[in-house]
């Protein structure tokens, strides 16, 4: 039951950080971002920084602020 609980608060405690802090228009600014992503004019390892720093936010853009 305890860790129930505590599993219970953390995902409560995440839900209303992750609103504040990461809104849904940003989660999804950054979600399209990193659908659109395109090498382009970028190097290799300019590409690549691009793509790492976006691919960390995607799992919120996919999933959605309830399933975090």
């Amino acid at each position: 039951m305890e860790a129930a609980y505590k599993e219970f608060i953390w995902e409560n405690f995440k839900r209303k950080f992750l609103a504040k802090y990461f809104p849904e228009t940003a989660r999804k600014r950054y979600g399209e971002e990193f659908l659109k992503l395109q090498q382009g004019g970028m190097n290799v390892e300019a590409y690549t920084k691009k793509f790492e720093s976006l691919s960390r936010f995607f799992r919120f853009f996919r999933d959605g602020i309830d399933e975090t």
